[in-house]
C-alpha cells in the first residue's frame, strides 16, 4: 500500500489473548504539520502527486520520516536549506537536492536559491548496488563504493552467481546496454553528474535473474482426476498428472478447479484436438488461459494411456540404458522421485499402480503434510504434525520496488526521490533480511503473506515476486499468500504471478473463480481434527492510475480483464468464504470451526476493505476469531471490530520498501493453543 507519501497513523498493540473476549486497546495518533517556505528560484515537493509541483504545508505523523526535494529553477541553483532552524548540507551542483529527518512535531523549512551561483564539485562518489538476484558488483579493487576526481574514468566489474544471468544495469536509472548474454562483463563510464544524479553520488544498479532449472513445487489432488499439479521432476515444465484411465470429457471439471479456469482446450500429442471420448495419455497438452501444461499420467512412460506391463518393462529397460522416448515420459516414470533418472523404486512404484492403483505425485512431493482436499468447503489441509501450539506468521507489505525496471525515467525519479534517500537499493537490504529474522525469531508453523508483496508497477518480468518466492521457499516452511493493491499492476500478468506462487517449492495458492484472484481457504489439522480455518481474501484496488507516467496498472496489462480496479472484497467472494463456513459446519455437525481471516486492506475501513458492518457481524456468527491485514504501513495495532467479538490486526510492515516507520518493522505472530484460545503480538526486527 501505500504508493504516496502522507502518512496515516501510529498505534500500538501489545500480545492479546481470546479464549471467549478480547479486550481492546486504545491507540493515539499525533499529527504534525510542516510548513514549508522558499525564496524565488525553485520549488520544494513530496513526490508522487506533488511531484513538480510547489507544495506550502504537508502533514506527517509524529515520528515517522518525512522526505522532501528541492527543485531549483534553470540558472538557479540551492543555496541554503533550513528544518526547524537547522542549516543543512547542501551539495555542490545541487539543482536538486533531497532531504529527510524524523518528524518530531510542527516544523517550518526555508529553502534559498542562488542565481549562477553553483560551485563545481571536484570528486563523485560510485556506489555499486546488487538490486535483485545473486551476482557481485565492485570496482577493480573489490570495493563497493569509492571516490573519484570530477570526468575521470571509472569501471566497474559485474559477474553473475551461479546459475544467474546479468539482466538489468543503470547508473541512477539510466540504462547501461547488457551484452554477453548476460555473463560477466566490466563497463566504463566518466565520473560526472548525470541527468538523475544527485549527492554527487552515481549509483550502478545491477539486477540478476536465475538461469538454471527451478525445482517446482506440487500440490496432491489424490482424491480427483487430477492426481497431482506442478512441474516434472525431469523437464521442469509446468504439468498435470492425470488418473490412469480417465476420458477428456471425465476429467474437464477437476481439471477446471485445479487450474481456477472455466474452460480448457485439450490437445492431443501431434497437436490436434482431442475429443471428449479421449483418454489421457503422457505427452498430450493441456491449454488453460494463455498458458500449456504437459499431461503426465504417472507410469504411462509409453504414452498409450494406460499402465501395463509395457511401460514396466520400457522403465526397466532404460535402467541399462535405453532411452525413453522424450523427457515428459521420464516425468511419467520418475515416480518416487529420488534422482533425475529412472531406478528400480520407480518401476516399484509402476507396479503398484496396475496392481492397486496407487496415486503418485508429480515428482517430489514437498509438502506431504498438505494436499488439495476439495470437500465440504475446505480448498486445503495443512497437517499439523505436532501436539505444540500452532504458530502463523504474518508477513505484510514486503513490497519489493525493483528501480532498475520503473516504466519511466520520471517514475523512478519519483519514486527514488520518495523512498531511496539512503540510496540503498538492495532487495536483502530493503526486505528479505527483515523476512529471515521474523522467520528466524518464530519457527512458524505455517506463513501468511497479506499483500503488497511487490510493487507490481516495478515489476514487469516478474522477477522481484521470483525472488521472494525463492527466498520464502528456501526456509522449507508451508507459506500462503493474498494480493495487495499494488501487486496486480505487474505486466508479467495475474495469471503469471499465480503460476510463480502456485510453481514455488513450499506455497498454497489458489486464485479462486471469483472476483480477485486470491480467495481460497486452508484447513489447520491436528491429531485427525480440524483445529482452525484460515480464509484468503482478495481487496484488490489495484488502480489505473498515470499511464505516460507508469503509474498503476496499464490497461494494455496482458490479463487486464483479470483484475478487479476497485477497492474491496465483492459480494460474490463475500459469499463464498460464508458459504463455504456454511458447508463445512454442515459436516460437522452443526458446529462452526473457528477461524481467521486474512486480507489485505483493513477492515476498519468498510469503503476500502467492501467489509460491511453487518457482513461482520455475519462472521462473527460463524466463529471468525480474528482477521488480520496490512495496507497502512505504519499501523500495527489491534482492535475488536464494532459490535463482534472479531479481533482484527494490522501486521507488522516486513521491510523497508516505500512509507514506514523504524520504531515498527518486522512481522506478527499468531498463535493457536490446545484449548482453542489465540493470541497474537509483533515480532519487532531486532538486528539479526
Amino acid at each position: 500500500m501505500l504508493k504516496r507519501i502522507i502518512c496515516f497513523a501510529l498505534a500500538l498493540v501489545s500480545v492479546f489473548m481470546i479464549s471467549g473476549n478480547v479486550s481492546m486497546y486504545s491507540n493515539a495518533e499525533t499529527v504534525a504539520t510542516l510548513t514549508l517556505t522558499h525564496d524565488e528560484g525553485g520549488i520544494i515537493h513530496f513526490g508522487g502527486d506533488t511531484a513538480g509541483t510547489d507544495v506550502s504545508t504537508m502533514t506527517y505523523i509524529v515520528g515517522s520520516t518525512a522526505n522532501f526535494q528541492v527543485d531549483a529553477y534553470t540558472g538557479y541553483y540551492i543555496e541554503t536549506v533550513t528544518i526547524g532552524g537547522v542549516s543543512q548540507t547542501v551539495n555542490a551542483n545541487a539543482s536538486a537536492q533531497v532531504f529527510a529527518f524524523v518528524v518530531a512535531g510542527d516544523t517550518a523549512i526555508h529553502v534559498t536559491f542562488i542565481e549562477n551561483g553553483q560551485t563545481v564539485a571536484t570528486e563523485m562518489t560510485v556506489k555499486c548496488h546488487v538490486e535483485l538476484g545473486n551476482g557481485s558488483v565492485t570496482l577493480p579493487d573489490g570495493s563497493t563504493s569509492g571516490v573519484f576526481d570530477v570526468n575521470s574514468s571509472v569501471t566497474v566489474d559485474i559477474a553473475p552467481g551461479a546459475y544467474y544471468a546479468i539482466d538489468a544495469i543503470s547508473l541512477d536509472g539510466q540504462h547501461v546496454e547488457v551484452k554477453n548474454n548476460g555473463a560477466a562483463q566490466s563497463i566504463t563510464f566518466t565520473a560526472a553528474p548525470m541527468t538523475n544524479t544527485i549527492n554527487n553520488t552515481i549509483n550502478v544498479i545491477v539486477d540478476f535473474t536465475f538461469t538454471g532449472v527451478r525445482e517446482h513445487g506440487n500440490t496432491n489432488y489424490a482424491n480427483s482426476a487430477v492426481q497431482s499439479l506442478g512441474a516434472g521432476y525431469y523437464t521442469k515444465a509446468d504439468a498435470i498428472m492425470i488418473a490412469p484411465g480417465k476420458t477428456v470429457s471425465a476429467a474437464t471439471a477437476d481439471i477446471c478447479e485445479a487450474l481456477c479456469v472455466d474452460s480448457i482446450t485439450v490437445l492431443n500429442a501431434d497437436g490436434t484436438t482431442a475429443s471428449d471420448s479421449t483418454v489421457f495419455s503422457t505427452g498430450m497438452k493441456i491449454n488453460a488461459d494463455r498458458f500449456t501444461y504437459n499431461v503426465v499420467v504417472g507410469g504411462d512412460v509409453n504414452a498409450d494411456g494406460s499402465v501395463d506391463v509395457s511401460d514396466i518393462s520400457a522403465a526397466y529397460a532404460s535402467i541399462h540404458g535405453t532411452d525413453l522416448a522424450g523427457g515428459v515420459n521420464y516425468d511419467a516414470a520418475l515416480l518416487s522421485a529420488t534422482r533425475d533418472s529412472v531406478s528400480v523404486l520407480d518401476v516399484m512404484a509402476m507396479l503398484n499402480v496396475t496392481i492397486d492403483g496407487t496415486a503418485y505425485t508429480l515428482g517430489k512431493n514437498y509438502l506431504p503434510n498438505v494436499k488439495y482436499y476439495g470437500e465440504n468447503g475446505v480448498d486445503f489441509v495443512v497437517d499439523i504434525e505436532h501436539d505444540n501450539e500452532i504458530k502463523i506468521l504474518q508477513l505484510t507489505d514486503t513490497q519489493i520496488m525493483a528501480m532498475n525496471y520503473a516504466r519511466t525515467n520520471g517514475r523512478y525519479l519519483e519514486l527514488r526521490n520518495a523512498f531511496f534517500t539512503n540510496a540503498e537499493f538492495s532487495a536483502y537490504e530493503k526486505c528479505l533480511k527483515y523476512v529471515k529474522n521474523a522467520i528466524e525469531q518464530t519457527n512458524p508453523d505455517i506463513i501468511v503473506l497479506t499483500g503488497d508483496n511487490v510493487y507490481g508497477e516495478t515489476d514487469d518480468k516478474g522477477i522481484a515476486l521470483q525472488t521472494l518466492a525463492d527466498y520464502i521457499d528456501s526456509f522449507g516452511i508451508p507459506w500462503a499468500a493474498v494480493y495487495g493493491n499494488h501487486d496486480n499492476e505487474s505486466g508479467y500478468g495475474v495469471l503469471g504471478q499465480n503460476k510463480i506462487i502456485m510453481n514455488a517449492k513450499y506455497s498454497i495458492f489458489k486464485p479462486g473463480t471469483v472476483t480477485g484472484n486470491s480467495n481460497y481457504n486452508i484447513a489447520l489439522r491436528q491429531n485427525g481434527s480440524i483445529k482452525y480455518m484460515l480464509y484468503m481474501g482478495d481487496t484488490n484496488g489495484c488502480a489505473v492510475l498515470r499511464e505516460d507516467v507508469g503509474d498503476g496498472i496499464l490497461t494494455s496489462n496482458v490479463d487486464f480483464e483479470h483484475v478487479y480496479t476497485d477497492y474491496g472484497m465483492q459480494s460474490d467472494a463475500q459469499a463464498l468464504i460464508k458459504d463455504n463456513m456454511d458447508t463445512l459446519a454442515a459436516a460437522n455437525s452443526g458446529t462452526y470451526v473457528p477461524s481467521l481471516m486474512f486480507i489485505h486492506i483493513q477492515a476498519e475501513s468498510e469503503a476500502a476493505s467492501g467489509l460491511s458492518a453487518s457482513y461482520m457481524k455475519e462472521l462473527d456468527a460463524r466463529n471468525v476469531k480474528g482477521l488480520f491485514h496490512g495496507h497502512i504501513h505504519e499501523r500495527s495495532y489491534g482492535y475488536t471490530y464494532t459490535d463482534t467479538n472479531i479481533y482484527c490486526a494490522y501486521g507488522v510492515k516486513t521491510g523497508t520498501y516505500d512509507s514506514y516507520l523504524e520504531t515498527s518493522l518486522g512481522g506478527r505472530l499468531i498463535t493457536i493453543d490446545a484449548s482453542g484460545g489465540m493470541a497474537t503480538e509483533k515480532v519487532p526486527y531486532n538486528g539479526n
